[in-house]
């Protein structure tokens, strides 16, 4: 096998524009692809750290379990249950609560 590697002559292989057009065609497709993981990637990881964030603050609150868990699995567009939860948060009491909230009928997504 690596005699048959070393008996291409690159140069000439390279200079040739099929050769040339495929491999900056895989070149680019490479760099797509590994560029659109990457950036899925880390948006998957800065949605789990805004959402670990966003449970720290609930609970220092006084939110439930039960609440938290609603407010973190309501609806299925991630960007606007993370938005409307951040303001639901805001909208709380300010300072720490005293008593844990009972009002489980109360959707915690109204505005």
């Amino acid at each position: 096998m690596r005699d048959m590697i070393a008996e291409i002559d690159w140069n000439s292989l390279l200079q040739q524009p099929d050769t040339l057009g495929m491999l900056i065609g895989l070149g680019s497709m490479t760099v797509i692809i590994l560029g659109v993981t990457i950036a899925v990637q880390w948006r998957k990881a800065q949605q789990a750290r805004y959402n670990a964030e966003l449970k720290e603050r609930m609970i220092e609150r006084g939110f439930t379990a039960e609440e938290i868990e609603r407010v973190i699995n309501a609806g299925a567009d991630q960007r606007r249950v993370g938005k409307r939860a951040s303001q639901l948060v805001e909208r709380s009491l300010p300072g720490q609560r005293e008593e844990p909230r009972r009002e489980a009928a109360k959707d915690p997504l109204s505005c």
